[in-house]
């Protein structure tokens, strides 16, 4: 086995991200990190030989293996092929993508908090990371959560990404959201005004898809991409949970549905100068 030599960036990046407990029993991703690092064992593999194998750095399987990344579907495959596994990484994989996760939060936040570059398209209320305390406030409320506070508090810290240097995002905001006043006036108005502000940031690019265009692409639901490392991960929301997509023919998809949403999409300017039209008529 070859040695590993102590890489202090991705110790770095180790420390700062919050260590869990795998729950195997509930979740097949941490069944998927809890396999992978036996079977690297059993293996007598390092993480930087898999990592090699793989294409990617040691940290990444790191992470695989604490459950704060996953497995792609092409990386499950060439661990099959070079272990001899019989398919079962590609089978376990494929399954867990297939399934909702019930505990979606704490998945996106996952991938919320690692990633360079954020696009989500929401067409029924503003996406978490533009919302106000008080707008998220009021959907938490009208949603009947037992536990508004901490859910509000946690909707905010999510929020802290944005102020990363070198993060982007990217929203794509269906115009029917704007009609709907959230918390009332007061509150939909401060909201409009944050949404207004938010737009104005140098890395944060937001556009509105007017109503007047009609039905387009993706109206059946949020779509946000995160690229983290160079690679993009998609990630579908339900009232069930959140679902999960690495599967590169999917993400090709979900890239040509965002783009599409957007090609009927206002400018940057013209979303600016609608917003202020929507705040000036309250």
């Amino acid at each position: 086995m070859l040695s590993d030599s102590v890489d202090s960036t991705s110790l770095r990046r180790a420390r700062r991200t919050v260590a869990r407990d795998l729950d195997p029993s509930s979740n097949m991703w941490d069944w998927i990190a809890i396999q992978l690092r036996h079977e690297r064992e059993k293996q007598n593999w390092s993480t930087a030989q898999v990592g090699r194998l793989l294409n990617t750095d040691r940290s990444n399987i790191t992470h695989i293996e604490a459950g704060r990344r996953h497995l792609a579907a092409d990386q499950a495959a060439k661990l099959d092929t070079a272990w001899d596994t019989g398919g079962r990484f590609a089978q376990m994989v494929d399954y867990a993508q297939s399934t909702y996760h019930p505990d979606w939060n704490r998945e996106r936040r996952t991938y919320e908090q690692n990633a360079t570059a954020i696009k989500t398209f929401h067409a029924t209320l503003i996406p978490g990371l533009l919302q106000s305390e008080e707008y998220a406030r009021a959907v938490f409320v009208a949603g009947g959560r037992a536990d508004v506070d901490a859910a509000v508090a946690a909707r905010l810290a999510r929020q802290e990404v944005l102020k990363r240097p070198g993060v982007r995002l990217w929203v794509l905001l269906d115009e029917a959201v704007l009609l709907r006043p959230v918390g009332g006036p007061a509150v939909w108005a401060r909201q409009l005004s944050h949404l207004l502000n938010a737009s104005e940031q140098p890395d944060t690019v937001l556009r509105i898809i007017p109503l007047a265009y009609g039905e387009y692409p993706g109206m059946d639901g949020p779509i946000t991409i995160f690229t983290m490392d160079g690679k993009d991960v998609a990630w579908t929301d339900a009232r069930s949970g959140g679902r999960l997509v690495t599967d590169p023919a999917a993400l090709d998809r979900y890239r040509v549905e965002f783009d599409m949403i957007g090609a009927d999409a206002l400018s940057r300017t013209e979303s600016r100068r609608l917003l202020t039209e929507k705040l000036e008529a309250l």
